[in-house]
């Protein structure tokens, strides 16, 4: 039988092997066009429900195996860096500040919030103050819910507008209040009542009247005695309510 011809394999440039270049030939040229794989987007580790408040700062350092943002992570030795991201948020009228860990004084005195301002579970290891009659306008409102606060006698408010709503789930007993407003004309339980209800806090009624009562016993050891009748009242009449 005659043999059957060889088998031609195309040449070897034509081979769609010799078209493959392997990987490593292609990096320079990645390189020389100035392209570098994209790095991973760092997400801090702090509670889920406060990374909006950070959302674009970048890793700043490890504490017990997580990684952190400047202004959630939790040691005193960031204070420089902390300052600058902390102004940073005020210039932008960033109010957020859900979960931030203050190492050290929190002086807003003289500064004018633009909107409400948020200060839920946040950490307090020093000084926090408000002061100036500016500070809280009428679009504005304080959150200071669950925050933890290592010296409460060194949280302090002179010369501003309250209100009682803002000091529920937090207890105001040794807080400083000098020369402040609460506007007894212009505020109502309902009123109250409907804000809490807003920000979907569960029991308002009973949490302000918690509230009222801490309050109460803050303006009688301070012998502010008239303000303290009126928080009684108010107390009073929200046990009344949730009969």
């Amino acid at each position: 039988m005659p043999e059957e011809p060889p088998l031609l394999l195309p040449p070897a440039k034509d081979s769609p092997a010799a078209d493959a270049e392997p990987a490593a030939a292609r990096e320079p040229e990645l390189a020389e066009l100035g392209l570098e794989p994209a790095e991973p987007l760092f997400v801090c580790k702090g509670d889920k429900w406060a990374r909006t408040v950070c959302e674009g700062e970048p890793f700043f350092k490890e504490h017990e195996g997580k990684q952190y943002c400047v202004l959630h992570y939790p040691g005193k030795e960031k204070s420089a860096a902390f300052d600058a991201a902390l102004q940073k948020k005020l210039e932008a009228e960033d109010f957020n500040f859900r979960g931030v860990w203050f190492p050290e004084a929190a002086n807003f005195t003289g500064f004018e919030f633009s909107a409400a301002a948020t200060f839920r579970s946040a950490t307090f290891k020093d000084q926090l103050s408000f002061s100036g009659s500016e500070s809280f306008g009428n679009q504005t409102a304080l959150d200071l819910q669950f925050s933890r606060i290592d010296k409460a006698d060194l949280v302090s408010f002179h010369t501003v507008t309250l209100h009682p709503h803002w000091f529920v789930n937090i207890d105001p007993r040794k807080f400083v209040f000098t020369d402040v407003s609460w506007n007894w004309q212009a505020i109502s339980i309902d009123g109250e009542i409907q804000s809490l209800e807003a920000e979907k806090v569960s029991s308002p009624r009973r949490l302000l009247a918690i509230a009222c009562r801490q309050l109460a016993e803050n303006a009688e050891t301070n012998n502010r005695y008239e303000e303290a009748s009126q928080f009684r009242y108010w107390a009073m009449d929200l046990a009344r309510q949730q009969k």
